[in-house]
């Protein structure tokens, strides 16, 4: 009981620190700096126009948008090329050299042919308001911060994926604290929907060369950012942008095939304590009979505040317990099938084990 009074406590009472974009739609930035919005895109055939639609259509007196097609086989570049207008601009990219993720490198030579002062960095399968843009500038602006983590609303549909999502933005709170980020020094966030960032803060912290072989690259470019003394802040956008960031069950098992054992730092140890205490923390109270039904009740009610919150239905809360088995066997296989490959499969390219520990990984400090 007394547990799950410390979680929640924790996680309500942090919350009265996050802010909402919207809360700055009728602000004036001094100035419009230039932005220019970045995308990777390898084989994204099935989304990218209607997000880059969405992209084209912003209200911003001065951004560009740059998209590097990443050696799609797909229709992808063929797409990009039917929508040539001012404003846009397509590289298409055919080459991966070594010690490079694809996506970082992608990034990586967006953010060189970027003209802009600002840095935004998107996914391609991003839907936004046209008030976004402008109203995160001025959000930036108004708080004077380096970096501003914008999390957009995230489509569900059916049980397990709002299940699976409420489970699965809980423990990244509970970890990440994002809404603490601009009060706080020990903690940082990044997110690959939304990340802006002044062009000379990416810069001078290294930008994607730093973090060239990094899975999760949006994380640790708010990693960076914090480590190199500059400002973040961490905002709720649900009105401004969506995404369906997975599709059914199998979509967020496949899905979490390359992250889940890079969130563990490629650690069995770290990964096997990891999944041991998720299951402790959320079965323990299922099977202690009635000395248990306090805790339950208390996990469970919380777990329901929680994905009200965030916008999903209540119900979807009282799955906790179901959602962290589903999470742990993603996890577990996640490891075995890295161990067992000797590394990831992403995008149709293979990245050995070997080296992605060459490059120092980690969350906690």
């Amino acid at each position: 009981s007394l547990f799950w009074i410390l979680v929640w406590g924790e996680r309500f009472g942090s919350m009265r620190y996050l802010m909402r974009l919207e809360h700055f739609l009728e602000q004036t930035p001094p100035e419009y700096p230039r932005v220019s919005v970045l995308v990777a895109a390898c084989n994204e055939a099935a989304t990218i126009e209607k997000a880059l639609e969405s992209l084209l259509e912003l209200d911003y007196p001065d951004y560009e948008v740059v998209v590097v097609n990443d050696r799609s086989s797909d229709e992808t570049g063929a797409i990009l090329d039917s929508l040539a207008r001012p404003g846009l601009v397509v590289v298409h990219n055919h080459q991966l050299p070594s010690g490079w993720l694809g996506k970082n490198h992608a990034l990586h030579l967006a953010a060189r042919r970027a003209r802009g002062d600002v840095l935004l960095f998107t996914d391609a399968d991003v839907h936004f308001e046209p008030s976004a843009l402008k109203t995160a500038v001025a959000a930036m602006a108004n708080l004077r911060v380096d970096h501003l983590v914008m999390v957009p609303t995230i489509e569900t549909e059916g049980f397990w994926e709002k299940s699976l999502i409420g489970f699965f933005t809980f423990l990244f709170g509970t970890r990440f604290r994002p809404e603490l980020v601009h009060r706080d020094p020990r903690y940082f966030v990044g997110v690959g929907a939304f990340n802006m960032v002044r062009r000379r803060v990416y810069e001078e912290v290294g930008g994607h060369e730093a973090i060239s072989l990094q899975v999760a690259d949006d994380l640790m470019l708010g990693k960076m950012v914090k480590q190199g003394g500059f400002s973040q802040v961490f905002l709720a956008g649900q009105r401004f942008a969506r995404v369906r960031w997975v599709v059914g069950l199998g979509g967020l098992v496949r899905g979490l095939e390359k992250n889940a054992f890079a969130g563990m730092e490629f650690s069995v140890s770290q990964t096997l304590i990891g999944c041991l205490g998720l299951l402790v923390v959320t079965w323990a109270p299922l099977l202690c009979g009635r000395a248990g039904l306090l805790p339950l009740g208390l996990m469970l009610a919380g777990a329901v505040l929680h994905n009200r919150r965030i916008e999903l239905p209540g119900w979807s809360g009282l799955t906790f317990p179901l959602a962290s088995l589903v999470l742990n066997y993603t996890i577990l296989r996640s490891m075995l099938l890295t161990l067992w490959r000797g590394g990831i499969w992403w995008r149709g390219t293979f990245y050995s084990l070997r080296e992605l520990r060459s490059q120092p990984i980690s969350f906690w400090t």
